[in-house]
């Protein structure tokens, strides 16, 4: 036993020179290799080869005057609170040939615009909640999301900024004297298009080509529902009284603004009443028997208010005028009115009219009568009394 542990220690105190040397042999015979191979630079051919991409951000045109990082937030009517929009470079972009100005800003990373909008001289600039690094803004039309949207802004900045502020100050006040400089110098521009398609000339007949304008007053008209017991309004637009030349017959015509639609049509007749409507000094009402604005003869109260006293007085004043133009000029009334003198002349010179022929009546039939005119005087004679008593009352 003692003399396999004898050979034991022997053999581990030769082998382990041995070991340490391989060791070292290798370890520079490793370092020696990779000092003298070159780096592995890999190359791989695209399976797909796709065509380089020009990325335009629509600033290519645009010059630089300030970019600052800044933090941006709006404020959400629903919620009522003001949202953070994002982190990153806000800055001002003036366009070199039109010299327009606008903000723009993108998010850190994603590069997602989260503010688009023009300056106008209109844009006030005001501190937000009292601090030197924030301020607030509304603009009327920001296109951040792709679509016009009316938005309160407020923006943050890391330490007190007046460089932003002063140049959005100038920016503004030099778009607005170059807009009113625009004004007073470029005359109104006025184009002209060829038309694609030639259409023909359309003679368009109103049926008032044979008539003569009275009166011409703007005006808002209702009509009184019958059904529904309320009044309902049937237009705005310029009311009219239009008399013919030739037979001197007087009609109301009104059209409804853009669509020229009729909302009232008929004629003046000398029986009409124009009253008061609900006291007001700017409003009438009347009634007419005929009213063709449906294309129909319809029965209809019409109500019509003015926008000042004044043209309430002139349509009053045009409209007794047209009765009066109907009642003694119109062929319509006036033979009616000669053919009624003429029944009456005849009716007075005819004086040969028989006497009503007495009817032979039996003794029964009298002594009835007798009592029917008895009952009759009484109670005539009851409502006598009952008169003279209410009167000494």
């Amino acid at each position: 036993m003692g003399k396999y542990f004898k050979c034991t220690t022997i053999y581990l105190f030769e082998i382990f020179p041995i070991i340490k040397e391989e060791s070292v042999r290798r370890n520079s015979e490793s370092e020696a290799g990779e000092a003298e191979t070159p780096e592995h630079d890999p190359h791989f051919d695209p399976i797909v080869s796709l065509p380089l991409v020009d990325i335009h951000t629509n600033e290519e045109d645009e010059e630089e005057l300030v970019k600052i990082r800044a933090r941006l937030y709006r404020y959400d009517t629903s919620d009522h609170e003001w949202k953070e929009r994002g982190t990153g470079d806000i800055k001002l972009l003036r366009h070199r040939s039109n010299n327009t100005v606008r903000v723009v800003m993108r998010r850190d990373k994603t590069h997602k615009v989260c503010a688009n909008h023009f300056i106008t001289p209109d844009i006030r600039m005001n501190v937000h909640c009292g601090s030197d690094k924030a301020f607030n803004w509304s603009v009327f039309a920001d296109y951040a999301d792709e679509t016009c949207k009316q938005e309160l802004l407020a923006i943050k900045f890391g330490n007190p900024q007046s460089k932003f502020l002063t140049i959005w100050k100038e920016e503004s006040v030099r778009r607005n004297s170059e807009s009113e400089a625009g004004e007073a110098e470029t005359p109104e521009h006025d184009p002209h298009f060829d038309p694609i398609v030639s259409l023909p000339l359309v003679d368009i007949h109103t049926n008032e080509e044979d008539e003569e304008e009275l009166v011409k007053i703007r005006a808002r008209l209702y009509r009184y529902d019958t059904s529904d017991h309320e009044w309902k309004e049937r237009g705005t637009g310029d009311i009219k009284l239009l008399r013919h030349r030739s037979n001197n017959t007087v009609r109301v015509v009104m059209r409804r603004d853009k669509t020229h639609k009729v909302c009232a049509n008929h004629f003046i007749t000398p029986d009409i009443r124009m009253n008061v409507h609900c006291g007001s000094d700017k409003a009438f009402n009347w009634s007419v028997f005929a009213d063709y604005a449906d294309e129909t003869c319809k029965q209809e109260l019409l109500a019509i208010k003015f926008g000042n006293p004044q043209n309430a007085e002139l349509w009053k004043k045009k409209f007794a005028e047209a009765q009066e133009i109907v009642r003694t000029k119109c062929s319509l009334y006036t033979q009616d009115q000669s053919s009624d003198d003429e029944s009456s002349i005849t009716r007075s010179e005819d004086t040969d009219t028989p006497e009503p022929k007495m009817v032979d009546r039996s003794p029964e039939e009298d002594s009835k009568r007798e009592n029917l005119d008895i009952k009759d005087g009484v109670v005539l004679k009851l409502k006598e009394l009952k008169v003279d008593g209410e009167k000494v009352e």
